[in-house]
């Protein structure tokens, strides 16, 4: 009946022989009907015969009222989550929800779900209540709280609520309004001030804090940054929900930077990607299929796209490659000692989150035609709301053929045009956008690009003054001071199954020999037994992980690649707290077998934590051979900025290559194109 249902849209066959069925056995006088009414009349006589059928049948797993486990909360489980709190007194109007997410179920339970085996749905919130941060599991399936307890010594991410609740303290307080109007700024109302975590540098402060400085921005405009107010910033505590101190230095005449950006969003033109070719990929709800490619697909608060389950096939069968893929951290530290400047060293991902990304513009975001994506989140209330086109996917050309030869002998030619399948979204932190891409290609290869640009983070000086040695001069009156982005990514791979290896691949010089004068180099690969920070030298070619309880048909071991690429890594002081908050930031990768809840690279609650938090508390001697590993690649960018990236930055782009090594026995792309 499947082909039936089918092909009455489509093909003409099987309704043709239904047709002559029914012209046989039931209505022989219908045999003077038109053709397309005797279709219509088909229709809605398989309705009729399916109707007992449907009603008997039992409710599958992922059917239309069923979700994937792997699917975010929806509205209604943010609601009964929050609700069931409030039910047992845990929450009152003044409490913040930091978090309201989905808590994954174990990996068995989500393979056993797959094949219709329903799973439970558990959700975890972080709030704030009374000065004091709890954390709440709660059984959505058997509609309880299962527990509730609080987490002594951290602080959750900054909210909107508490971003608003620090600008109005700092309007009203007399202190900052004083030296504001020494600094001839009477309406307050034309002054802007960020909100920005302060770090943690002694782990003596105990408050909830954030330093607040502050731009004029009387001018219009855009670019609200051009004109930084130099020399007062405000320290506030938000538990106490007051100014905590107001630090006054010298006062800087005002910058007359420009504040223009080139053009407003209005006039913005069309974006053309790469002649997009007009093919969408198939989305079965939160199931992403795309020729030889399959992954699940939701977005996160925190780390924004999780990608699960993915696959990659060759003529039509897919394996497993990676059972989880996500940014997992991102750390910012300035480089100036000033003291205004010092304790910039934010984690944007876990102090502010990358979910909650910017709402994308078809034809300037993405391009015309693109799917677009929406998410739902708990706001700062507990309440459920969403967030249209914050991702999209879209398929477009990789500007390369995917492959070619022309032959000279024969004058034969083969080429291919290249297609990729793109996942993007565009989470702005304060100053700075990230356009982060998960990129798929026929090859079987995945990129993680990562585009960063806005607007620099400036500061004011006297035109007369000396250039500096940190930061750069980008207009007479500002310098942009030197920083890096550091961004952590956690990928848990599934190579066939959960029993992989990891090993190092190096190009070695080869032994000197009497066959030839030839000196050559061959490849050598080096196993990774333990976890641990791998360093990268130049002969380093990547990480290879493997499945060495399988074989493909010229006897390798199936694997994937993840390749060294051009990338920073940390090398300021190790006295330095602020790089022994971010410690994944010191290596290029790093490696740790599979245990639930090692998720944050720096921490589940970086926001004024300690030092070595995340990775280095997750490495405990545990073998990594034929193991369930997950590699933490750091994708780093050293930014000294120019006066080029003055008003607004072009994009500046790195990123992670992962290819297949040995997981297919011929070119698979060849079979994108059969």
């Amino acid at each position: 009946m499947d082909n039936v249902e089918g092909s009455c849209g489509a093909s003409q066959v099987p309704i043709i022989q239904l047709r002559s069925w029914l012209l046989a056995n039931c209505f022989p006088p219908l045999s003077r009907m038109r053709p397309a009414t005797m279709l219509r009349f088909c229709k809605f006589l398989i309705v009729i015969a399916l109707l007992p059928l449907m009603a008997a049948a039992p409710a599958q797993a992922h059917g239309a009222d069923q979700k994937h486990p792997l699917d975010g909360l929806d509205s209604d489980e943010i609601s009964l989550a929050v609700e069931l709190l409030r039910a047992r007194g845990h929450a009152t109007d003044r409490t913040l929800f930091h978090y309201v997410g989905l808590v994954d179920p174990p990996k068995s339970r989500v393979l056993a779900a797959l094949s219709h085996v329903p799973t439970q749905r558990q959700a975890v919130a972080i709030v704030r209540k009374d000065a004091k941060t709890f954390e709440a599991m709660i059984d959505l399936t058997g509609r309880k709280v299962d527990s509730w307890g609080e987490i002594d010594g951290v602080q959750p991410n900054i909210l909107n609520t508490e971003w608003a609740l620090a600008n109005r303290l700092v309007r009203g307080d007399q202190r900052w309004r004083s030296a504001m109007e020494r600094r001839g700024i009477r309406d307050f109302d034309q002054v802007y001030c960020a909100t920005l975590t302060v770090g943690n540098f002694d782990n003596a402060e105990t408050r909830r804090l954030v330093r607040m400085p502050c731009y004029d921005i009387s001018a219009g405009g855009p670019n609200i940054y051009a004109r930084p107010i130099e020399g007062v910033e405000a320290t506030v505590d938000l538990d106490r929900e007051a100014v905590a101190s107001v630090y006054e230095g010298p006062i800087i005449a005002g910058s007359k930077s420009d504040l223009g950006l080139g053009r407003s969003v209005a006039d913005a033109g069309s974006l053309v990607t790469r002649d997009q070719v007009e093919v969408l990929p198939e989305m079965n709800a939160s199931m992403v299929e795309w020729g030889n490619w399959s992954f699940h697909l939701r977005n996160d608060f925190r780390f924004g796209p999780i990608l699960s389950l993915i696959q990659f096939g060759h003529k039509g069968e897919r394996r497993s490659v990676l059972y989880q893929a996500s940014l997992s951290e991102l750390v910012v530290p300035y480089m100036s000692e000033d003291r205004s400047w010092f304790y910039r060293t934010y984690m944007d991902v876990g102090e502010y989150g990358f979910g909650a990304a910017s709402r994308l513009i078809p034809g300037q975001d993405c391009p015309n035609g693109a799917r677009m994506i929406s998410s739902t989140f708990a706001n700062d209330a507990g309440q459920p709301y969403s967030i249209a086109n914050n991702a999209c996917l879209f398929v477009r050309s990789s500007e390369q053929p995917l492959w070619r030869h022309s032959e000279i002998y024969n004058s034969s030619r083969s080429i291919e045009p290249g297609r990729e399948l793109v996942l993007r979204t565009i989470p702005t932190v304060g100053n700075y956008d990230y356009i982060i891409d998960w990129v798929f290609a026929a090859t079987g290869e995945i990129r993680i690009e990562v585009g960063a640009t806005g607007i620099l983070a400036v500061r004011g000086i006297d035109r007369s003054a000396h250039f500096s040695d940190d930061a750069a001069r980008i207009a007479p009156d500002l310098e942009a001071v030197n920083h890096d982005h550091f961004f952590s990514f956690r990928l848990d791979f599934d190579i066939e199954s959960k029993n992989n290896r990891v090993q190092i691949d190096r190009i070695v010089p080869a032994e000197d020999s009497d066959l030839s004068p030839r000196r050559i180099w061959k490849t050598d690969s080096t196993p990774v037994t333990v976890e641990g920070a791998l360093l990268a030298g130049p002969d380093v070619l990547g990480w290879r992980v493997t499945n060495n309880g399988v074989l493909n048909s010229l006897g390798q071991h199936p694997g994937y690649q993840v390749l060294k690429g051009p990338s920073a890594t940390s090398i300021y002081s190790d006295g330095d707290w602020s790089l022994a908050r971010s410690r994944f930031s010191t290596a290029p990768i790093w490696i740790t077998r599979f245990n639930p809840g090692e998720q944050f690279a720096a921490g589940r609650f970086p926001n004024q934590s300690t030092p070595d938090r995340g990775l280095p508390e997750y490495l405990n001697g545990e073998s990594v051979s034929d193991a369930d590993v997950v590699l933490w690649p750091t994708l780093g960018m050293r930014h000294v900025p120019r006066p080029e990236e003055w008003p607004i930055m072009p994009t500046m782009t790195r990123s992670i290559v992962i290819r297949p090594f040995g997981f297919q026995s011929s070119n698979p792309a060849l079979s994108s194109v059969e």
